[in-house]
């Protein structure tokens, strides 16, 4: 697996591995079960790798069209993309917060 590489429908960050033709996460070569919501914020995020995407382009480009309840809404997929893809979620590697603006996915 090469971190950070995009083939027309595949994109390799660390060890996950994203199939956006058949929305397959696999990590380590696992399947990882992701939600529909999951999967959508995982690829918002994947392209391109390294570009940091803010708060309100996630909620825009996920939500739009719906109230979201509260501003946590998105934290709360987020640390469950973590709690799937990272080895410490406590301490993510890929799935990176930028306090104040939004997240980033580094390979």
């Amino acid at each position: 697996m090469t971190g950070g590489t995009i083939h027309k429908h595949m994109f390799n960050v660390g060890p996950v591995e994203i199939d956006f033709n058949s929305r397959i996460v696999r990590r380590h070569g696992s399947t990882v079960h992701l939600s529909r919501l999951e999967f959508d914020l995982l690829a918002a995020l994947s392209s391109p790798v390294g570009m940091i995407v803010t708060r309100d382009e996630l909620l825009a480009r996920l939500w739009s069209g719906r109230r979201v309840a509260d501003s946590r809404t998105l934290d709360t997929h987020i640390r469950r993309l973590r709690l799937k893809l990272e080895a410490d979620p406590s301490r993510p590697r890929h799935l990176v917060t930028i306090r104040g603006v939004g997240f980033r996915l580094d390979p």
